[in-house]
C-alpha cells in the first residue's frame, strides 16, 4: 500500500525563548510542522496546487493558484501557516512558509501573505538581464535546525 505524499520542512528560524518556542515545547503536534501529508496544511496545499496534472478542477487548489499563496491553521493551536510556492525553471520546487499568530484582522493576513510571496519570489529563478534585481538576501547559512546569520 502506498503512503500519501509528504512535505518535509528543511529548516526553521524563530526567536529563542519567544512565544513560538514555548508553543513548540508544549505541543505534542509540533512534529507536524516539520513533516505532514500534503493535504494537511498550507505548505503541502501550495505544493499540491502546483503539481503537474494534479486536481486541476479542485476549488481549493484553484483558489491557491489564483491567490499565489495558502493560509491554514497550523498544527499548533492559535497559529496559522501561510505559504507560497518557489518556482525554478517553470516548476514548483518548494514552498516558503510563515508561522503566524492567528489573527482575525484582514490587514494582518494580507501583510503576511505579501511577505511570504515576496520571499518566495526572491528565491525563484534569477531575473533576466532586462529585469532589475531585487534586494540581496542576507548572508545566511541554512542548517537543519535553523538559519544562522553572518556565518
Amino acid at each position: 500500500m502506498l503512503r500519501p505524499p509528504l512535505r518535509v520542512s528543511l529548516c526553521g528560524s524563530h526567536e529563542p525563548g519567544g512565544e513560538l518556542e514555548s508553543a513548540l515545547a508544549d505541543s505534542d503536534r509540533a512534529g507536524l510542522l516539520f513533516r505532514a501529508p500534503l493535504h494537511a496544511d498550507a505548505a503541502g496545499l501550495v505544493l499540491l496546487a502546483h503539481l503537474p496534472g494534479g486536481a486541476p478542477h479542485d476549488p481549493v487548489l484553484e483558489r491557491i493558484r489564483a491567490l499565489g499563496h495558502a493560509r491554514t491553521p497550523s498544527a499548533l493551536a492559535g497559529w496559522d501557516l501561510v505559504s507560497a510556492p518557489v518556482r525554478r525553471g517553470g516548476a514548483t520546487v518548494a514552498a516558503v512558509s510563515l508561522l503566524a499568530r492567528r489573527s482575525g484582522a484582514p490587514s494582518s493576513h494580507k501583510r503576511e501573505a505579501a511577505e511570504v510571496m515576496q520571499v518566495a519570489a526572491r528565491l525563484c529563478d534569477p531575473p533576466r538581464a532586462s529585469q532589475p534585481a531585487g534586494p540581496a538576501l542576507p548572508d545566511e547559512t541554512l542548517t537543519p535546525v535553523g538559519v544562522r546569520h553572518g556565518i
